[in-house]
Formats: C-alpha cells, sequence, structure tokens
C-alpha cells in the first residue's frame, strides 16, 4: 500500500483546480448551472478544504507516477539523441581515448606517462 501524506494546503490547492476547472467549463458551455457549481465548490474549498483529501491523494499519487515515468522517457530520448550518435561518430572517426583495443593484449600498461612536474601555477588554476 503506497502511503502519502496529505496536507490541508494540498487539499485546498487541489479544490482550486477544481473551481478553476468548472469555470473554464462555463466559458465553454456558458450558463448559470457551471458559474454557480463553481462557486458553491469555491465556498466548500474555502470552509472544509478536507472533503477533498481523497481526490488530492489520487491527484498527487497520479502526479508522481506520471513525473518518474515523464523524467524517464526525457532521460532516454535525450540519450538516444546525443549519447549514442556521439559515441558512433567517435568510433567511425577512429576515436579510442581508453584504448581498450590494445588493454590486455601485452604486458605493459595502457596508461600515458606524463611526465610533468607541478608548480603553484597549476593549482591556482584547477579549473
Amino acid at each position: 500500500m503506497i502511503t502519502q501524506k496529505i496536507s490541508k494546503e494540498q487539499c485546498s490547492g487541489f479544490g482550486q483546480v477544481c473551481v478553476l476547472f468548472l469555470l473554464l467549463l462555463s466559458l465553454l458551455h456558458p450558463g448559470k448551472a457551471w458559474v454557480l457549481a463553481s462557486g458553491l465548490l469555491l465556498l466548500v474549498n474555502i470552509l472544509v478544504p478536507l472533503v477533498f483529501y481523497p481526490f488530492a491523494w489520487v491527484w498527487f499519487l497520479l502526479g508522481k507516477w506520471l513525473g518518474n515515468i515523464t523524467s524517464s522517457v526525457i532521460l532516454s530520448i535525450i540519450f538516444l539523441i546525443v549519447v549514442i550518435p556521439v559515441g558512433l561518430i567517435r568510433k567511425m572517426r577512429g576515436k579510442n581515448p581508453l584504448r581498450l583495443s590494445v588493454f590486455k593484449k601485452g604486458k605493459h600498461s595502457v596508461f600515458t606517462d606524463r611526465h610533468h612536474e607541478f608548480v603553484a601555477e597549476d593549482l591556482k588554476h584547477g579549473f
């Protein structure tokens, strides 16, 4: 069972979204019924916002699930559009900065020897 704490403010926020939805419906379908319903819902929201607790719980749970799904989809798309083409282009150009083709082929190390003597100026501007 998924437990989620919903505050009074979150219930009130959900009630305000419902009122806004009914007001938008009143613009699409003119008539006093939608305006009256939104006014009554606003009054309930002001006086007893915890009436919306079960609906707010479902609403915020749906928001969490959609947030998880959306972030996974967006990161997957970015990976497919950016990382894979860059890797394929580097492979086609013959770039091999890790020297994987030489790794464990002989007894020598694949690390590049760098004979550099560090001075104080190197530490001043590290980035």
